[in-house]
């Protein structure tokens, strides 16, 4: 795992690391944000929200579902648009919002939305793509929680994919990117033949 030079932590946690620091990128990782209890805690409680969904998206004039469910909280009406699709915004439930306040308070930065994925197991993924859509403004700051099964995360440059990382993200674990990381780097998770339970990741973003 690449490291960069040293900083100042950006969250009370003496376990921070920093995956990478280049090109104006700046990518941290914490593997114990949360206790093994809260996470177990969390985890059940979103997972047994109704409403996760199952989208579709356009290719080459073919309609294809998600690998995946999903969901948007927001604090206020707004919508959220990524390759065509529009979600729109539901409350933060309860379960969240201490981690809400407690990433807002560690980081200062003012999270206002977050975008929930549930993979449903080993097939459910993510392909490649960065996380710069307009609503997020200028070098957007993603707060990435994961909770459940671990799944393998890959960054790649988008000018150069022989420059790429991988690690793991691990239940109650937060993934950090802010900086230029979504202008230079994109990410993905992809599929597993390893038999791998359910995973949510709620990535707080901070909406213009």
């Amino acid at each position: 795992m690449f490291r960069g030079p040293s900083q100042a932590a950006l969250f009370d946690d003496e376990r921070e690391e920093r995956v990478l620091s280049a090109s104006g990128a700046d990518i941290r990782f914490i593997p114990s944000f949360l206790t093994i209890t809260d996470a177990e805690r969390l985890f059940d409680a979103l997972h047994s929200l109704d409403g996760w969904h199952q989208d579709h998206i356009r290719l080459y004039g073919k309609r294809h579902p998600l690998p995946r469910l999903h969901r948007w909280f927001a604090e206020s009406r707004q919508p959220y648009h990524w390759s065509g699709i529009e979600m729109q915004p539901e409350p933060f439930p309860e379960a969240l919002r201490p981690v809400l306040e407690r990433i807002k308070r560690e980081s200062r930065v003012e999270f206002n939305t977050a975008l929930g994925n549930l993979y449903r197991g080993g097939q459910d993924s993510v392909s490649w793509h960065a996380d710069d859509e307009p609503e997020l403004g200028e070098n957007p700051v993603i707060a990435s929680l994961s909770l459940g099964a671990t799944r393998r995360f890959l960054l790649r440059r988008k000018d150069d994919h022989a420059q790429s990382l991988s690690f793991d993200l691990t239940h109650g674990s937060l993934l950090w990117m802010s900086g230029a990381t979504q202008a230079v780097w994109e990410h993905s998770i992809p599929k597993t033949k390893r038999i791998v339970g359910a995973r949510i990741n709620v990535t707080f973003r901070a909406m213009v």
